[in-house]
């Protein structure tokens, strides 16, 4: 009964051997010599097959537009702000100078104004360009000056003038003289006081002209007469 018993175990032990080679992985299998040459043979025979790593395309890097270069416009507030604050500027400047337009007038109502052309002309001419709107700025500037410079000019000549029918008037009065330049001084006393009302070119003309002393006594009456005449023609010849 042990003897059978022994060969039991030592088969069921053969069997589990068997068992465990067979499923043991072919790695770990010890192939015969045959089958290892052939094995070695075909290994020997085939290129290993080398897989190409894969062509890498350089990718660029995303491109970033640039933001707009910067212009000189200024946004549409800030230019109506501009807008804005010019035209206030300009209306506060036009204020400025219709008071001083307003201001002159008045003040230039001297002298010897009635029936002076020229004067009634030009505060015409300023009253209109005063008239104008704000645009019309520099305009009023320029008529302003030119008015001042003109007034100024029209009371300096008839300063002059009165000053030397002052002397005129001095001579005939306290002066002994003959006939003939009594005569004269009369003459002069008369254009010049003319000339007071008359534009200032014939003011300055006059005024030259005939603030002359009287000429010698020693002259002949009709050299006398001839003096006269020469200068009632003189003072129309300029302005031909």
């Amino acid at each position: 009964m042990e003897r059978p018993l022994y060969y039991f175990v030592g088969l069921c032990l053969l069997f589990s051997t068997v068992l465990i080679v067979d499923s043991a992985p072919p790695s770990g299998r010890t192939l015969p010599p045959e089958y290892a040459s052939e094995t070695s043979i075909v290994t020997a025979t085939l290129l290993p097959q080398t897989t190409k790593p894969p062509i890498v395309t350089p990718i660029s890097p995303p491109q970033t537009s640039k933001p707009p270069a910067e212009t000189s416009k200024a946004p549409p507030q800030a230019t109506t702000l501009s807008m804005q604050t010019t035209t206030n500027k300009n209306n506060i400047e036009n204020e400025k100078i219709n008071l001083k337009i307003a201001h002159i007038l008045e003040i230039s109502k001297i002298g010897h104004i009635v029936g002076n052309a020229e004067y009634d002309q030009e505060t015409a001419h300023l009253r209109h360009i005063a008239s104008l709107g704000p645009e019309s700025l520099q305009l009023k500037l320029q008529a302003y000056d030119k008015f001042v410079s003109y007034n100024y000019l029209r009371l300096k000549l008839e300063s002059n003038l009165l000053s030397r029918i002052a002397v005129v008037e001095s001579y005939l009065i306290h002066k002994p003289l003959s006939k003939k330049c009594k005569k004269v001084y009369r003459k002069q006393r008369k254009e010049l006081t003319a000339a007071l009302n008359e534009q200032n070119l014939l003011k300055s003309y006059k005024l030259n002209l005939y603030s002359r002393p009287c000429r010698s006594d020693s002259w002949e009456g009709s050299q006398q007469e001839d003096y006269f005449d020469w200068l009632d023609w003189l003072q129309w010849f300029h302005f031909f």
